[in-house]
């Protein structure tokens, strides 16, 4: 048997609860007062999942409680993709800025909406600055490190496929500035992974 784990729902109506262990999760748009049960995992493969959010009548995520991926929606729950918002997701809670925090091996915040032409994201003390966001093809990647780490920068799609490899160095703690090409690769969203030996964080870029 299974319990409903996590619940949120949005000022809209629109609600998502999380299932202990399946492959299913439960969507209702008015309040609560009926449920959709909905298919979240085709793989037939039971899920633990973790912490549940309507960002928007539209963007909502699904944390897994135990695996680095988690199951978003663009389209109101009617289908459901894998992506990377961080590791061992068991809460997500919107913000008043638009934003969504989750927590579960670290802290999370996760932007949907990338207006501003630089953002922000920390791993513990460590700092990444992207810019410009969107872009043409050039990012440019700001690093500040409190102690030497190992830095991995990943580019991936936003159902959590490898694209390309950015870094994978040793860096001396202080700033250091990155450039990176990615004019080669089909024009959409993409996921920047940046992962230290003290945590990760992911970043949604998009390419125009």
């Amino acid at each position: 048997m299974s319990y409903v784990w996590k619940l949120h729902i949005s000022e809209s109506g629109l609600g998502l609860g999380s299932i202990e262990n399946g492959t299913t999760s439960f969507i209702t748009h008015d309040f609560g007062d009926t449920w959709e049960e909905v298919e979240i995992s085709d793989e037939g493969q039971i899920k633990r999942f973790g912490g549940a959010l309507f960002l928007d009548d539209l963007t909502g995520w699904l944390g897994l409680q135990s695996l680095s991926e988690a199951w978003e929606t663009n389209d109101g729950g009617a289908t459901w993709h894998t992506t990377v918002i961080g590791e061992a997701i068991n809460k997500i809670v919107p913000m008043s800025n638009g934003r969504a925090i989750a927590t579960g091996k670290s802290i999370y915040i996760y932007d949907d909406l990338i207006s501003d032409s630089k953002e922000v994201y920390t791993t513990s003390q460590h700092q990444l600055v992207l810019s410009p966001n969107p872009t043409t093809g050039i990012i440019y990647a700001d690093i500040n490190l409190i102690t030497q780490t190992s830095v991995r920068l990943d580019l991936m799609d936003i159902t959590g496929n490898m694209i390309l490899p950015l870094v994978r160095d040793e860096f001396t703690s202080g700033h250091h500035h990155l450039e990176f090409d990615i004019s080669s690769i089909p024009k959409g969203t993409y996921i920047v992974w940046f992962r230290t030996n003290e945590a990760h964080q992911s970043a949604k870029i998009i390419l125009k």
